[in-house]
């Protein structure tokens, strides 16, 4: 399909340098500029990419962030996890001895 479309001197002028600068001609990089509006916002892009990945993609992707994870650390003997991301104390303060050192400290 052909559009004509009229452009102010210096906007043709900034989308010149930007074709050449990435080596297209400046209908070329015109019609790229278009065509990639038309797919939405970079966010809408991106989560059209992420919702298209196949479950294999999707498997093949979570195995390499995994592997470079660093290890997780190991939990402290006798604690569950729920303990340590709740806030168990490590030592055996009341609730109201740490408010008062939290009052004193502020």
């Amino acid at each position: 399909m052909s559009v004509t479309i009229e452009l102010s001197a210096e906007t043709t002028a900034r989308l010149r340098t930007q074709a050449a600068m990435v080596g297209l001609g400046l209908d070329v990089y015109v019609a790229q500029l278009v065509e990639r509006s038309s797919e939405g916002s970079p966010l809408d892009r991106a989560l059209r990419t992420l919702m298209e990945r196949t479950p294999d993609e999707r498997t093949a992707l979570r195995t390499a962030i995994l592997a470079a994870s660093r290890p997780a650390k190991p939990l402290l003997e006798g604690k569950t996890l729920e303990e340590l991301v709740v806030g168990t104390w490590p030592g055996d303060e009341s609730d109201a001895v740490v408010d008062a050192a939290l009052k004193e400290l502020s």
